[in-house]
């Protein structure tokens, strides 16, 4: 009959299966149960210790025989003599009584010794007929006593042959059996193991899935703690980034202002300088004209040696030095890991220096100068 199969409630997470697996505790199958029956059942018809039926009456006549001794033969005991002896004695008694009854007659039925001496031989010769009886008794007591021995060993080799065949029986009932026990013990074996495997079975898988489960949930808490981490640093980062935006920022206005300064100074001085000279000209006009004569030529060489002298920084372009230098810093950190490259590098130096030269902060050879550690010409 077949069994019905319990329903499982399917294993989806870490818990179910731990759960699973508290609960999982081996029960034997119906399967198992019935085999296990069999075997007790079979076993319990176990045949008992061989019980001789014949061993009594072998072991008695065994005695006999051995006990039996040689053949003695005895007239007296003999009752086929004592028989004969009987029935002889009386025949002799009345072929006495005959014989001297016969002479009686004889002799006009007077008694005399004569009479008595021929019922006497004839007596004797009945029982001397009797002893002539003794070799055939013998010979017959002797047949008897053989005859007998042969039936008590005709006797023991039956029994003997009963007892054989009943320990014959018993035997083969023994080994049929445990061959029968043998077979009902695998049977069970068998039964058992497969049950217990598909336990085992079961065990192993739910041990597997709960592994795995607790695996993909540790994972997850990895996974969890390195986006946090990633997120703390790219938090980090941005906050660098704003915080030196902001300290470039001000850093920019505070050149901003010390520049807007200097170009003041500098076009005070120049006012002063141009109202020397024009007081200077006006004093000396006939100076002036001989000098403006050949100013094209002073002018001429000066421009000439302008074009000749190297470009040397002023104050304010030493300080837009100073801030590219560090803006160059600042970017040279970003490259290779900032999302930057070297180009984009030298770009963003051009961008800030056409910057400062659009704000009239540098002329372009300055620029040109300032940028020249980073082929940052305009």
């Amino acid at each position: 009959m077949a069994t019905k199969k319990k329903q499982t409630t399917p294993v989806t997470d870490r818990a179910a299966a731990e759960a699973a697996l508290a609960g999982l505790e081996y029960q034997k199958s119906q399967q198992v149960l019935q085999a296990e029956q069999a075997l007790a059942d079979y076993a319990a018809q176990k045949p008992g210790d061989y019980q001789s039926g014949y061993q009594q009456q072998i072991d008695s006549l065994m005695d006999q025989i051995l006990n039996r001794g040689g053949f003695e033969y005895t007239f007296d005991a003999d009752p086929l003599y004592q028989q004969y002896k009987d029935q002889y004695t009386r025949s002799a008694r009345l072929a006495r009584q005959d014989a001297a009854a016969q002479a009686a007659a004889g002799t006009g039925g007077y008694g005399s010794s004569y009479g008595a001496a021929v019922g006497s031989q004839a007596y004797q010769q009945q029982l001397a007929e009797m002893d002539g009886l003794l070799p055939e008794l013998y010979s017959a007591a002797l047949q008897r006593w053989s005859a007998e021995g042969k039936a008590q060993q005709e006797k023991l080799s039956a029994l003997t042959g009963l007892e054989q065949d009943a320990r014959d029986a018993h035997d083969t009932a023994v080994q049929q059996y445990y061959s029968g026990l043998k077979q009902y013990t695998q049977a069970a074996s068998d039964a058992y193991d497969k049950d217990y495997k598909a336990f085992a079975d079961r065990q192993s898988a739910l041990t597997d899935l709960r592994d795995y489960y607790a695996g993909q949930e540790q994972q997850a808490v990895k996974n969890a703690q390195s986006q946090a981490e990633y997120e703390l640093a790219v938090k980090k980062y941005e906050d660098s980034v704003r915080k030196w935006q902001a300290e470039l920022e001000a850093q920019r206005e505070k050149w901003q202002a010390q520049l807007a300064q200097q170009q003041a100074e500098f076009e005070q001085e120049m006012a002063l300088q141009r109202q020397k000279l024009a007081q200077s000209s006006t004093a000396k006009t006939g100076t002036s004209t001989s000098a403006g004569q050949g100013g094209g030529s002073i002018g001429g060489s000066s421009q000439t040696a302008s074009d000749s002298q190297p470009v040397t920084l002023s104050a304010g372009a030493r300080q837009v030095q100073q801030t590219v230098a560090q803006y160059a810093a600042a970017l040279a950190g970003r490259v290779g890991t900032g999302g930057l490259n070297q180009a984009e590098r030298t770009k963003n130096i051009q961008q800030l220096l056409k910057r400062y030269c659009d704000q009239g902060m540098i002329t372009t050879a300055e620029s040109n100068l300032i940028g020249r550690p980073w082929n940052a010409f305009l």
